[in-house]
């Protein structure tokens, strides 16, 4: 799929963001689950393709951008693309890919091994452990548990999903300002700086 699209409905050369990809496989599984009749299973199976066949890294996970000809632009293994890839691999799962699962099982093993925090208090930013955290990774990471445990019925998606709900109340939310704050240092406390205002 293109990255981006001028106005005059033309593709735009930009390099290609996995959580790109993944969103445009999301919304043809989505479409296809809504009761539209075009060629929604082509199309699934085409952004799957070129996903799994450009965008893997050697630990299982997945790149953050790829080259307009499918070659590795930035190898950063990044919690919010693996949020939204995991959102479309559950979608394509319930519209009858046959890799789906599979693929969805191999991301859940490298998000456990690779990104998410050794004190288990949610996910690392990229799995090199380095920079702060955000909220933005965890709340999408909580859309595509949610997705897994309907495209499964399994509850072990919903004690996941769980969790991000207890970091909500715990450090997300200020319940004085009713604010979400979005930059945290590793101990979940605000960054330093304007950053840390930020909601």
């Amino acid at each position: 799929f293109h990255e981006a699209l001028g106005f005059d409905g033309s593709p735009l050369m930009k390099p290609k963001r996995m959580r790109t990809q993944a969103r445009q496989v999301y919304a043809f599984a989505v479409a296809r689950e809504r009761g539209w009749t075009g060629p929604a299973d082509r199309l699934i199976a085409h952004g799957i393709d070129f996903m799994a066949g450009k965008g893997r890294t050697a630990r299982g996970g997945w790149v953050r951008t790829l080259n307009i000809d499918g070659s590795v632009a930035d190898p950063a293994e990044d919690a919010y693309d693996h949020s939204c890839v995991l959102l479309a691999l559950a979608h394509a799962h319930i519209s009858g890919h046959p890799d789906a699962l599979r693929l969805g099982e191999e991301t859940f093993a490298f998000l456990d091994a690779h990104l998410e925090d050794s004190r288990m208090t949610g996910f690392l930013e990229t799995s090199d452990g380095a920079g702060e955290r955000r909220t933005n990774p965890h709340m999408h990471l909580l859309e595509a548990f949610l997705a897994w445990h309907q495209a499964t019925g399994e509850r072990a998606y919903l004690r996941r999903a769980a969790q991000i709900i207890d970091l909500f109340r715990s450090h997300f939310f200020d319940s004085e300002s009713w604010t979400l704050g979005e930059y945290f240092d590793d101990g979940w406390k605000p960054v330093a700086g304007e950053k840390g205002s930020w909601t």
